[in-house]
């Protein structure tokens, strides 16, 4: 069975005729005659060329001095023109991916629509698409609710629930320890114009899963409070960096802040907008305190008090900026909602791309497998596994939405076409040491072995390009050639093997 789709000489080949091809002059003597035409060609190319610059000086002389530089900058033009369209024929393939789609309401919904009707179980999984179908309804209703929609955000014990309660006037059930709003509750204010959300707090053990709440309710507010009870901690200035990139109006507020001399707020105020870039005000959410109360008599008594709630300034900065047209907060909540969703739904497809790749690498594994066993005449599988893997690198790019380009495919497999050449003794080696693992392989010959060797490469190389084009969007050499050192370790290869030995064994027989 031949393999000189991968580099290898025919070995159905015979040997008288290899032979006849042997070259009948030594090897030097024919290197040496090689360089002295080769040398003698370059200076005969030279002359000419120096005779022709000559004779077009001495025209040039002769014309006005306007159309000889005419002339020049022209030929100069023409020169740039050829050596851009050269670089761009001789530089490395890289098939890139088609521009991402628009995270629109109309191109979301046509993108859930086709992942519907996709025959991928990875793609049609309920479980993924049905909270982004609910995103989407739950977008429509609060978008009748006339009410500033307000959310809560900030780490545990900060005071969120207290400044609701400031700020609306509603009586929120709270417990004493932190963490104790474990999901989004939503108060509406006395006068009926706003709506609070309480969003769990960030930062806490095992809130992982609050932790999104929080943010996804973040999102879809119209105004968004982040609380702090002092300086930005590394993980507050990360969550306020992701929600700063929806571009939503927000709010820093300082609660607590009667813990701190005047001189000591106005400082930390300070340092927090220019840390942030946020309007930053203070604040005293109010609740209750533990004070001790000395008597006349020298006792010391530890008692609970309420704390006056201080926040003028916070209801004066939401005034402001609410001020603008209530159609640019619902645009400014509704685009950052798309863009959540779309997030979500290219992970989504991202899942069912790799699915349908990895369904292709199969397909086209088992084809070369049969392939490599109907090979009879010499030369035949150089045509069938060569069309083969291109054809295959055609429809995992089909797959991805990359553009594929026949000339850069070619080239982009002639580039692996040198690493599989390399693993071709390896694999069949491999092939081999699986295929003893199972009785009866003496029987079968050396068809399948070869049929397993060629699975093999054709499995590494599709595993390879799957893998580069889910990571990167696009399919260059260097990426593609890097992968696909990692696939063809041995260690690999050999997994795979027995895989593959497993699966068709008795389709082989």
């Amino acid at each position: 069975m031949s393999t000189a789709w991968i580099g290898h000489y025919s070995r159905n080949t015979p040997i008288d005729a290899r032979r006849m091809d042997a070259p009948r002059l030594p090897l030097r003597t024919v290197y040496g005659i090689a360089i002295v035409l080769g040398l003698l060609g370059g200076l005969i190319v030279l002359v000419q060329f120096a005779e022709v610059v000559a004779s077009l000086q001495e025209r040039l002389s002769r014309w006005p001095d306007w159309l000889a530089w005419g002339v020049i900058g022209a030929a100069a033009l023409l020169v740039l023109l050829a050596g851009v369209l050269l670089f761009r024929l001789l530089r490395p393939a890289q098939l890139r991916a088609a521009p991402a789609p628009k995270a629109d309401r109309s191109s979301l919904e046509q993108r859930l629509h086709a992942l519907q009707q996709a025959e991928s179980a990875a793609a049609t999984n309920p479980a993924a698409l049905a909270p982004l179908q609910e995103e989407l309804r739950e977008l429509d209703q609060r978008a009748e609710d006339p009410r500033l929609q307000l959310a809560v955000f900030g780490e545990i014990s900060t005071g969120k629930s207290r400044l609701i309660e400031a700020l609306s006037g509603a009586r929120l059930d709270s417990a004493v320890i932190g963490g104790s709003t474990q999901t989004v509750s939503r108060h509406g204010s006395a006068d009926g114009r706003s709506l609070y959300a309480d969003v769990p707090g960030v930062g806490e053990v095992d809130g992982g899963a609050r932790a999104v709440l929080a943010r996804e309710e973040a999102l879809r507010a119209h105004l968004v409070l982040y609380l702090v009870d002092g300086d930005l901690s590394r993980e507050q200035g990360a969550e306020l960096a992701w929600l700063r990139q929806f571009d939503k109006p927000m709010l820093l507020v300082l609660n607590k802040a009667d813990r701190y001399t005047p001189t000591e707020q106005a400082a930390l105020l300070a340092r927090l907008s220019a840390r942030t870039g946020l309007a930053c005000v203070a604040a005293v959410a109010g609740g209750e305190e533990e004070v001790d109360v000395v008597h006349a008599d020298g006792r010391r008594e530890r008692r609970r008090r309420t704390r006056p709630a201080q926040v003028e300034a916070v209801r004066s900065a939401i005034a402001e900026l609410a001020g603008q047209p209530r159609e640019a907060l619902e645009q400014g909540r509704e685009r950052a909602v798309l863009r959540a969703v779309d997030a979500r739904l290219t992970a989504v497809e991202r899942k069912a791309q790799r699915a349908r790749g990895q369904d292709t690498v199969n397909r086209y594994t088992r084809r070369a497998m049969v392939g490599a066993v109907a090979s009879v005449a010499p030369g035949t599988d150089l045509i069938i596994q060569s069309a083969l893997a291109l054809a295959m690198l055609r429809d995992l790019c089909a797959c991805f939405g990359v553009h594929w380009r026949e000339i850069e495919g070619e080239a982009l497999f002639a580039a692996t076409r040198d690493r599989l050449k390399t693993g071709t003794t390896l694999a069949l080696g491999i092939a081999g040491n699986a295929a003893k693992a199972f009785p009866g392989f003496g029987t079968l010959g050396g068809g399948a072995l070869h049929a397993v060797a060629y699975g093999l490469l054709f499995h590494t190389l599709g595993t390879a390009v799957v893998a580069t084009l889910a990571e990167r969007g696009s399919l260059s050499r260097g990426a593609l050639l890097a992968r696909l050192d990692q696939e063809l370790a041995a260690d690999s290869l050999t997994r795979r093997a027995l895989a593959l030995w497993q699966e068709h064994r008795d389709a082989l027989r």
